[in-house]
């Protein structure tokens, strides 16, 4: 099996015909992938939640940046740096 390799909507639905004998139209493929990578990556903005409650303690200078990641594992990581009220 090749790990690098994209699953489309078609591959799923060869897939499902394949081990379970059922015909599934390309929405329901599409579905279906959609809520696979939506329960392995999980919902942005519950990731997100506590780093901008967190803010709400910090100084007014942010330092966000973002960099594309490549290989397995595509997306965007973003990052960011501020100072606490005491200046550390």
């Amino acid at each position: 099996m090749n790990h690098k390799k994209k699953h489309t909507p078609k591959d799923i639905q060869e897939d499902v015909k394949r081990d379970l004998g059922v015909d599934i139209n390309y929405m329901k493929a599409w579905r279906l992938k959609e809520r696979a990578i939506k329960i392995l990556r999980g919902v942005l903005t519950e990731a997100l939640y506590p780093f901008i409650n967190d803010f709400q303690h910090c100084m007014i200078i942010i330092v966000v940046d973002g960099a594309h990641l490549k290989g397995v594992y595509k997306g965007i990581f973003v990052s960011s740096s501020t100072l606490d009220r005491a200046g550390v």
